[in-house]
């Protein structure tokens, strides 16, 4: 049914239980979008901001053997990191879901009555804060001409993942997307054109001296430096 719309939503939700850890996020998010590739289709992506245990110890009455506390709540990191997988994946539209929407007042109720009635508030404040950071990114990626410049990537530690992306707005002016796509600790060097200048955002990426960034990251996180 992808042909029968103008734009394909695909959504993604693989923070799940603790058990199954942040380990396959990456994966899993990716793997939604190559099956849309195929289509041709503009896609826009609807990453996961709702906590799946919130679902099903809040709101479903059957759930009676169900914890909270063996779920994964999503940090501010994670949703930004889950939405930058999306953009670096082609996604030309981001659409936060949280289910349900939290601010019924029914839904209020049973907040309430689990002695969680700031959660929704608590809730709305982390997706803000995700959205906001990937939204300094816009006029990068609505720029006329991208960054054609391939990213030298040397990792530090073994095993790790590290996708990364330089984008050019309009004036010139440059930003860096850096993910580390395991749930470890992740250090890798990027080199640059020693002529770009980019500050982190979020503190994970330190500046080695002729265009190389050390980024550091011990979880699933992200960063975006930005030049000034």
């Amino acid at each position: 049914y992808i042909v029968s719309g103008d734009v394909f939503m695909y959504d993604p939700y693989p923070l799940r239980s603790k058990r199954a850890s942040r380990r396959y996020v990456a994966e899993e998010i990716s793997a939604f979008r190559e099956n849309n590739h195929k289509s041709g289709s503009p896609c826009w992506a609807v990453p996961q901001t709702f906590n799946w245990g919130i679902q099903r110890t809040v709101h479903m009455s059957t759930s009676i053997n169900e914890k909270l506390e063996t779920y994964i709540e999503p940090t501010i990191n994670d949703m930004r990191t889950m939405m930058l997988i999306c953009i670096l994946d082609g996604a030309t539209g981001i659409v936060p879901w949280n289910y349900p929407f939290p601010w019924r007042q029914d839904t209020l109720d049973r907040f309430k009555a689990k002695n969680m009635a700031n959660y929704p508030q608590l809730l709305w404040d982390k997706i803000k804060a995700a959205a906001t950071s990937v939204k300094d990114l816009t006029p990068y990626l609505n720029a006329k001409k991208t960054s054609n410049y391939n990213l030298k990537i040397d990792y530090q530690t073994k095993g790790s993942l590290v996708r990364a992306k330089l984008y050019k707005n309009d004036q010139g002016k440059h930003a860096l997307v850096v993910i580390n796509c395991k749930d470890s600790k992740t250090k890798a060097v990027i080199t640059l054109p020693s002529n770009i200048k980019l500050e982190s955002q979020n503190n994970l990426t330190t500046y080695l001296g002729n265009g190389k960034y050390l980024f550091t990251s011990n979880e699933f996180n992200s960063d975006i430096l930005l030049e000034k």
